[in-house]
């Protein structure tokens, strides 16, 4: 008599329903960018018609006659700019976020000095706060400055607000590392620098990846502080563009369908390409203290 594993059943069951969960929005936008406005307004959930208008008007630069008109042909004209400038503040952000949290991780897992732990706790605290209670003050600050609606700017805020918790997740991963490698070093004439980029920092790399991607792609999705802060299309995001289709008389689902999926092939790529990083990344060391 063959043996019924009801544990692999249902963990098989949950793996099918969170596959359906995750696939079936982001085909449904797919199929959006295919199809007429008359079609997805008709609320039939299988599409009935077709049309490569909006593709077209991504690459020719010119609005889709008819329904949609040149109201919000905005979204499109303005993609190629907010890809760009998607493209700068996230890889600006990651580079700041990674290499700052690398280096005040190492500190808080192999450094010692008096109130070290309370320091911790404080970063930690800080990531706690919703981002949305200090988004007014900031602008304030940045308007005040003549700051805002740059991109550097937004990468320096994005960064702040992804050192945190960037911070703990490394200081996890360098507390895995055995200390005998970096006393190894020490007696081999290493100095502290040489150890922490010639040693611990390679031997991190999953870790560091994983925080990579996972910066990359928050700063890649945020939308209120770049719709707060930038007001140009020189400085608009995706997500700002993208927003955008949502009009006063109506939302522009085609234009909205093709800006979406162009806007996640970028980050998806990565994801596909690194999995392996995330995987190793976030395992080891998760949430050790």
């Amino acid at each position: 008599m063959v043996k019924v594993n009801k544990r692999k059943i249902g963990l098989g069951i949950g793996v099918v329903f969170f596959l359906i969960y995750i696939i079936t929005p982001y085909s449904w936008i797919l199929l959006t960018s295919f199809r007429t406005d008359a079609d997805v307004l008709g609320g039939s959930i299988i599409p009935k018609e077709f049309t490569l208008e909006y593709w077209e008007s991504l690459i020719t630069q010119k609005p889709v006659p008819g329904l949609v008109g040149s109201a919000t042909f905005a979204v499109i004209k303005n993609y190629p700019w907010a890809l760009r400038n998607s493209i700068i503040v996230a890889c600006t952000t990651t580079l700041i976020s990674v290499f700052a949290a690398a280096l005040s991780g190492y500190t808080f897992a192999r450094m010692r000095y008096f109130g070290k732990e309370a320091l911790f706790n404080l970063v930690l605290i800080s990531r706690m706060i919703p981002a949305l209670i200090i988004l007014i003050p900031i602008f304030l600050i940045f308007r005040s400055l003549h700051l805002d609606d740059n991109l550097f700017s937004l990468s320096f805020i994005y960064s702040a607000l992804f050192i945190p918790m960037n911070c703990w997740l490394l200081r996890s991963y360098f507390i895995m590392i055995p200390k005998e490698i970096e006393e190894a070093a020490f007696i081999d004439g290493c100095s502290r620098a040489q150890t922490v980029f010639k040693i611990i920092l390679p031997l991190s790399l999953p870790g560091i990846i994983a925080v990579a991607i996972y910066t990359f792609m928050g700063s890649w999705n945020e939308l209120f502080f770049a719709l707060v802060l930038t007001h140009r299309k020189e400085t608009q995001t995706i997500p700002v563009v993208a927003a955008m289709g949502v009009g006063e008389f109506g939302t522009q689902f085609g234009y909205l369908g093709v800006v979406t999926v162009v806007g996640t092939i970028i980050p998806v790529i990565i994801a596909l390409a690194l999995q392996r990083y995330i995987i190793a990344g976030l395992t080891l060391g998760w949430g050790k203290r």
